[in-house]
């Protein structure tokens, strides 16, 4: 199962970049890929302003944390969209997972988790284009 992160920075550029953060507290530095831990969908509008853009998460899957996982380039990406004590806590979650495995959704501060979407919700807000046949 997927769930939608619609982001507070409606940006492709930070999504990917947080996808890529996200990869990075759980890549074996060893381990080859894309680098990006999940893909983004961007709204197809109409959108008054920067269209909304959303990370798509498998809530079902467990990541391993690395052991030498730093949470710092998260956390500094993250800082405009969470308030400062939820920052102290999303550090001390990621220190706290390291070396275990555990669910990218159960990372999310407590102030994100309201942005995610089921894909009915998501269907339900015009992401995804109905095409006629």
């Amino acid at each position: 199962m997927k769930q939608y992160l619609v982001l507070t920075n409606p940006s492709e550029a930070y999504a990917e970049a947080l996808s890529s953060l996200i990869w990075g507290l759980c890549a074996h530095p060893t381990t080859t890929g894309t680098g990006k831990y999940c893909g983004h969908i961007v709204h197809p509008g109409p959108n008054d302003g920067p269209a909304p853009v959303a990370l798509v998460l498998p809530v079902d899957d467990e990541v391993y944390v690395q052991p030498t996982a730093d949470s710092s380039a998260l956390v500094a990406a993250a800082h405009e969209s969470i308030p400062d004590d939820e920052e102290v806590q999303l550090v001390a979650d990621i220190e706290a997972a390291r070396d275990s495995r555990v669910s990218v959704v159960a990372l999310l501060p407590q102030s994100l988790q309201a942005n995610l979407l089921t894909r009915e919700e998501a269907e339900a807000a015009g992401w995804f284009v109905q095409t006629e046949s």
